[in-house]
Protein backbone atom coordinates (compact mmCIF):
# COMPACT_ATOMS: atom_id res chain seq x y z
CA UNK A 1 0.00 0.00 0.00
CA UNK A 2 3.34 2.13 0.35
CA UNK A 3 3.36 2.42 -3.29
CA UNK A 4 -0.09 3.61 -3.62
CA UNK A 5 0.36 6.39 -1.50
CA UNK A 6 3.70 7.32 -2.73
CA UNK A 7 2.80 7.48 -6.33
CA UNK A 8 -0.85 9.69 -5.64
CA UNK A 9 1.93 11.93 -3.40
CA UNK A 10 4.22 12.37 -6.82
CA UNK A 11 1.21 12.42 -8.71
CA UNK A 12 -0.90 15.06 -6.69
CA UNK A 13 2.12 17.22 -4.99
CA UNK A 14 3.61 18.83 -8.42
CA UNK A 15 0.14 19.33 -9.68
CA UNK A 16 -0.83 21.33 -5.94
CA UNK A 17 1.70 23.30 -5.90
CA UNK A 18 1.55 24.37 -10.25
CA UNK A 19 -2.19 25.48 -8.91
CA UNK A 20 -0.65 27.08 -5.54
CA UNK A 21 2.06 29.28 -7.15
CA UNK A 22 0.66 30.02 -11.41
CA UNK A 23 -3.21 29.77 -10.86
CA UNK A 24 -4.21 33.32 -10.71
CA UNK A 25 -6.81 34.05 -13.98
CA UNK A 26 -4.25 32.01 -16.30
CA UNK A 27 -3.74 28.54 -14.51
CA UNK A 28 -7.11 26.98 -14.91
CA UNK A 29 -7.30 26.01 -18.50
CA UNK A 30 -7.62 22.69 -18.34
CA UNK A 31 -10.14 23.28 -15.85
CA UNK A 32 -12.36 25.43 -18.07
CA UNK A 33 -11.63 23.31 -21.20
CA UNK A 34 -13.40 20.48 -18.71
CA UNK A 35 -15.56 22.12 -16.86
CA UNK A 36 -17.27 23.39 -20.39
CA UNK A 37 -17.71 19.58 -21.61
CA UNK A 38 -19.12 18.35 -18.27
CA UNK A 39 -21.69 21.56 -18.05
CA UNK A 40 -22.52 20.90 -22.29
CA UNK A 41 -23.34 17.14 -20.83
CA UNK A 42 -24.88 17.71 -17.79
CA UNK A 43 -26.25 21.47 -17.56
CA UNK A 44 -26.63 23.85 -15.62
CA UNK A 45 -28.11 22.25 -12.94
CA UNK A 46 -27.06 22.31 -9.24
CA UNK A 47 -25.31 18.29 -9.80
CA UNK A 48 -23.73 18.93 -12.98
CA UNK A 49 -22.26 21.70 -11.38
CA UNK A 50 -21.20 19.87 -8.06
CA UNK A 51 -20.16 17.20 -10.77
CA UNK A 52 -17.70 19.63 -12.87
CA UNK A 53 -16.45 20.60 -9.63
CA UNK A 54 -15.36 17.87 -8.10
CA UNK A 55 -13.81 16.27 -11.22
CA UNK A 56 -12.16 19.69 -12.03
CA UNK A 57 -7.84 18.82 -12.28
CA UNK A 58 -7.33 20.73 -9.46
CA UNK A 59 -9.79 19.11 -6.93
CA UNK A 60 -8.62 15.91 -8.35
CA UNK A 61 -5.26 17.16 -7.52
CA UNK A 62 -5.37 18.17 -4.06
CA UNK A 63 -7.61 14.91 -3.40
CA UNK A 64 -4.22 12.71 -4.70
CA UNK A 65 -1.41 14.90 -2.92
CA UNK A 66 -3.15 14.60 0.66
CA UNK A 67 -4.42 11.10 0.16
CA UNK A 68 -0.79 10.48 -0.45
CA UNK A 69 1.29 12.32 1.97
CA UNK A 70 -1.41 11.09 4.83
CA UNK A 71 -1.02 7.62 3.85
CA UNK A 72 2.92 7.91 4.00
CA UNK A 73 3.53 9.79 7.11
CA UNK A 74 0.97 7.23 8.98
CA UNK A 75 2.72 4.51 7.18
CA UNK A 76 5.73 5.70 7.72
CA UNK A 77 4.66 6.13 11.90
CA UNK A 78 3.96 2.74 11.47
CA UNK A 79 0.29 3.12 12.15
CA UNK A 80 -2.13 0.23 11.48
CA UNK A 81 -3.11 -0.39 8.22
CA UNK A 82 -6.53 0.08 8.23
CA UNK A 83 -7.07 2.72 10.63
CA UNK A 84 -3.78 4.29 7.55
CA UNK A 85 -6.13 3.70 4.72
CA UNK A 86 -9.72 5.35 6.09
CA UNK A 87 -7.33 8.53 7.90
CA UNK A 88 -5.69 8.99 4.16
CA UNK A 89 -9.43 8.83 2.43
CA UNK A 90 -11.01 11.01 5.02
CA UNK A 91 -7.68 13.06 4.22
CA UNK A 92 -8.07 13.27 0.34
CA UNK A 93 -11.90 13.93 1.11
CA UNK A 94 -11.57 16.70 2.83
CA UNK A 95 -9.23 18.20 0.74
CA UNK A 96 -11.24 17.64 -2.17
CA UNK A 97 -14.13 18.90 -0.16
CA UNK A 98 -12.53 22.06 0.91
CA UNK A 99 -11.09 23.00 -2.69
CA UNK A 100 -15.09 22.80 -4.17
CA UNK A 101 -15.94 25.43 -1.44
CA UNK A 102 -12.89 27.61 -2.10
CA UNK A 103 -13.33 28.00 -5.38
CA UNK A 104 -16.99 28.36 -5.36
CA UNK A 105 -16.69 31.07 -3.03
CA UNK A 106 -14.01 32.74 -4.91
CA UNK A 107 -16.21 32.68 -8.38
CA UNK A 108 -19.19 34.04 -7.04
CA UNK A 109 -17.66 37.09 -4.80
CA UNK A 110 -15.25 38.45 -7.28
CA UNK A 111 -15.39 41.63 -8.15
CA UNK A 112 -14.91 43.91 -11.66
CA UNK A 113 -11.87 46.21 -11.24
CA UNK A 114 -11.98 46.99 -14.73
CA UNK A 115 -13.66 50.74 -15.01
CA UNK A 116 -14.53 52.18 -18.07
CA UNK A 117 -13.52 55.85 -19.44
CA UNK A 118 -17.08 56.96 -19.04
CA UNK A 119 -17.17 56.05 -15.32
CA UNK A 120 -14.25 58.80 -15.37
CA UNK A 121 -15.24 61.27 -17.37
CA UNK A 122 -17.23 64.54 -15.97
CA UNK A 123 -16.08 63.46 -12.03
CA UNK A 124 -14.54 65.62 -9.79
CA UNK A 125 -10.99 65.44 -8.65
CA UNK A 126 -8.21 66.62 -7.34
CA UNK A 127 -4.72 67.81 -8.23
CA UNK A 128 -2.14 65.76 -6.58
CA UNK A 129 1.05 66.57 -8.39
CA UNK A 130 1.25 69.62 -10.60
CA UNK A 131 -0.16 69.54 -14.28
CA UNK A 132 1.04 71.91 -17.18
CA UNK A 133 1.21 72.57 -20.69
CA UNK A 134 4.08 70.65 -21.07
CA UNK A 135 4.22 68.56 -17.86
CA UNK A 136 1.75 65.66 -17.21
CA UNK A 137 0.27 65.49 -13.67
CA UNK A 138 -1.39 63.66 -11.97
CA UNK A 139 -5.19 63.88 -9.90
CA UNK A 140 -6.98 61.50 -7.42
CA UNK A 141 -10.71 60.87 -8.41
CA UNK A 142 -13.21 58.63 -6.12
CA UNK A 143 -14.93 55.93 -7.86
CA UNK A 144 -17.31 53.16 -6.21
CA UNK A 145 -15.87 54.43 -3.20
CA UNK A 146 -11.83 53.56 -3.85
CA UNK A 147 -9.50 56.38 -4.94
CA UNK A 148 -7.85 56.15 -8.07
CA UNK A 149 -4.65 58.35 -9.16
CA UNK A 150 -4.53 58.86 -12.88
CA UNK A 151 -1.76 60.78 -15.16
CA UNK A 152 -3.44 64.07 -16.42
CA UNK A 153 -2.99 66.60 -18.51
CA UNK A 154 -4.96 69.63 -18.64
CA UNK A 155 -7.94 69.26 -21.55
CA UNK A 156 -7.51 72.77 -23.35
CA UNK A 157 -4.55 75.12 -21.65
CA UNK A 158 -4.10 75.92 -18.23
CA UNK A 159 -1.54 75.15 -15.14
CA UNK A 160 -3.00 73.56 -11.88
CA UNK A 161 -1.24 73.12 -8.38
CA UNK A 162 -1.68 70.90 -5.77
CA UNK A 163 -5.25 70.76 -4.22
CA UNK A 164 -6.67 72.69 -7.48
CA UNK A 165 -10.30 70.79 -7.90
CA UNK A 166 -10.81 70.05 -11.04
CA UNK A 167 -13.10 68.01 -13.75
CA UNK A 168 -11.71 65.15 -15.62
CA UNK A 169 -13.24 65.94 -19.28
CA UNK A 170 -12.31 62.57 -20.72
CA UNK A 171 -9.76 60.06 -20.89
CA UNK A 172 -7.38 59.58 -23.89
CA UNK A 173 -5.22 56.02 -23.47
CA UNK A 174 -5.27 56.02 -19.90
CA UNK A 175 -4.79 59.76 -18.99
CA UNK A 176 -6.78 61.92 -18.09
CA UNK A 177 -7.73 65.32 -19.26
CA UNK A 178 -8.85 67.93 -17.20
CA UNK A 179 -10.28 71.20 -16.75
CA UNK A 180 -11.36 73.76 -13.88
CA UNK A 181 -15.21 74.57 -13.51
CA UNK A 182 -14.06 78.27 -14.49
CA UNK A 183 -12.98 76.66 -18.06
CA UNK A 184 -16.04 74.73 -18.26
CA UNK A 185 -17.96 77.09 -18.45
CA UNK A 186 -16.50 79.65 -20.32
Amino acid sequence: MTAVYLVTAILGWPLVLFFILFSGDDGGDGDLDFDTDVDATIGETPAGSLASDLLSIRSLAFLLALFGLTGLVLTWLDVNGFITLMAALGMGAFALWLNVVLMRYLRTSSVSTEISNRMLEGRPAKVVLPIGPERSGRVSIDVQGQVMYLVSRPYREGFFEVGDQVVVVEVDRGTALVASLEELNR
